[in-house]
């Protein structure tokens, strides 16, 4: 259930963001508390050193050739 809840959170957060015109589709907008940061998805750069031993080039192109997989990240 606590998955619910989650999901209906991230996807109100975005609505408040686009209802605002502070994103669009190609920007997140994370909350915590009553602070929001938005980030712009096609300048981002994210370190994978952390979870696998795969180089950050070779996510990148797991990521670009199958982005079906990043799409709900």
């Amino acid at each position: 259930m606590w998955h619910v809840w989650s999901r209906l959170y991230k996807l109100s957060t975005a609505a408040v963001g686009k209802r605002r015109k502070i994103c669009d589709s190609q920007h997140v907008m994370i909350s915590h508390n009553t602070e929001y940061t938005v980030m712009d998805l096609t300048t981002i750069e994210f370190d994978y050193s952390w979870c696998t031993d795969y180089s950050n080039e070779q996510m990148k192109h797991i990521e670009y050739s199958h982005p079906e997989i990043f799409k709900d990240v």
